[in-house]
């Protein structure tokens, strides 16, 4: 229910366990109670911050993913994509070092289905 303080913060931290099995749709809910405000009215943003962290083995499939997509539109607009290609794009030199073998890898593939 909502009154004039807003939302009650035990249907909130009911509905954050309800996610649970969903890590995206909870990171999603999170993610809208700090844009609109409500988590930092009712005083939770700091008992939310451990929801707003992407799990490690995700974090690197996005960095690889991104970083595929960057190789896959520098081959397709030039032919090559170069070391400065992926700094412009924000990878630092140690995801450059980590990703870019998995990455180029997946450009193949995506650049061979398409």
């Amino acid at each position: 229910m909502t009154d004039d303080t807003g939302p009650d913060p035990a249907i909130i931290a009911a509905m954050i366990g309800h996610l649970a099995s969903d890590p995206r749709r909870q990171l999603a809910y999170v993610n809208g109670l700090l844009l609109d405000g409500t988590a930092a009215r009712l005083g939770l943003k700091a008992g939310l911050a451990q929801f707003m962290t992407v799990p490690p083995a995700e974090a690197k499939r996005l960095t690889r993913a991104r970083m595929a997509e960057l190789i896959l539109l520098r081959v397709a607009a030039d032919g090559r994509v170069t070391r400065d290609d992926l700094v412009a794009g924000n990878f630092s030199d140690a995801e450059i070092a980590e990703h870019f073998t998995a990455a180029r890898r997946i450009a193949q593939v995506e650049r061979m289905a398409a």
